[in-house]
């Protein structure tokens, strides 16, 4: 009798454990937005003379690189190892590229 009551709890722990969670935390490009815009004022507040260097921002939930880039785009801008890391291989799923000036030219 201990065993039927014992098995149904067991299987119970071991499904429940091993189960992929329903809910993910996928960030939208609305949540993103507001985000990336904060990081790219901070940095352009700290870093000016930077900006037309292009430099990768940093990367917001492990989905999405923000990065800066020339507007319209130059020959630097096409080149891979000028793009961010972490979009350039596949660590991070998405892309918003802004220009020197702050405007968003390009969301991939």
């Amino acid at each position: 009798m201990k065993y039927l009551i014992v098995f149904p709890i067991l299987i119970v722990t071991i499904v429940g454990c091993t189960a992929q969670p329903l809910v993910t935390t996928s960030l939208t490009l609305d949540t993103v937005r507001p985000i990336a815009e904060q990081l790219f004022t901070k940095f352009a507040a700290k870093n000016a003379e930077q900006l037309d260097q292009g430099p990768c921002l940093g990367v917001i939930e492990q989905q999405w690189a923000i990065d800066i880039a020339h507007s319209p785009r130059t020959i630097a801008d096409h080149d891979p190892k000028n793009q961010c890391a972490a979009f350039r291989t596949g660590q991070a799923k998405h892309l918003i590229e802004f220009s020197p000036q702050g405007e968003i030219i390009t969301i991939k």
